[in-house]
């Protein structure tokens, strides 16, 4: 049974719960997003396929993600346990896309989210400018310092070389 907007679905005799989500609902063409999966309190769940959507580029980030969380109020303890599996998605033209509803089964039964939707556009500067940010650690703790590189791509013909008068140097500017 699917609950609320947000795309969960559990049922009353397991309180497993399955749930996606995007990063953004506003893309550009051949920029990333992320579609997320959430699966929590499952005893075993299969590894949930996506479908193909024409127009999309849909490859998984890897193996999930885990979690465990213990909550104790008024001397009521409750225990959450969840996985999330992550896919990247790169649209490759413009449009309204839609990734299906994804199917989960856990513990011989069959979950499903809600569909997930997001725009697609042209970006109005081009391809001025590309910028990534990579991670190098496979594994972080939170307050834990990480290395990043920051990654700048720039198209060739946004480069312009000029002869100055000074013994044929060459400087290099950017438009």
């Amino acid at each position: 049974a699917l609950l609320g907007g947000a795309g969960f679905a559990a049922t009353p005799a397991a309180a497993a719960e399955v749930r996606a989500s995007l990063s953004t609902h506003e893309a550009y063409i051949g920029s990333p997003i992320t579609l997320s999966l959430e699966i929590a309190d499952a005893g075993s769940a299969a590894v949930p396929q996506i479908p193909r959507v024409d127009g999309l580029e849909i490859t998984s980030l890897g193996s999930p993600s885990r979690s465990s969380q213990t909550t104790i109020i008024n001397g009521r303890r409750s225990h959450r346990v969840s996985e999330t599996h992550a896919w990247r998605i790169v649209p490759r033209r413009e449009g309204t896309f839609e990734i299906p509803a994804i199917q989960v089964e856990i513990n011989g039964q069959t979950y499903s989210t809600r569909p997930q939707r997001f725009v697609v556009t042209r970006s109005e500067t081009g391809d001025l400018l590309f910028v990534e940010i990579v991670g190098h650690d496979e594994k972080i703790f939170v307050g834990q310092p990480m290395n990043l590189t920051l990654k700048f791509w720039l198209p060739m013909g946004h480069v312009q070389r000029a002869a100055s008068g000074n013994g044929g140097e060459q400087s290099t500017s950017r438009r």
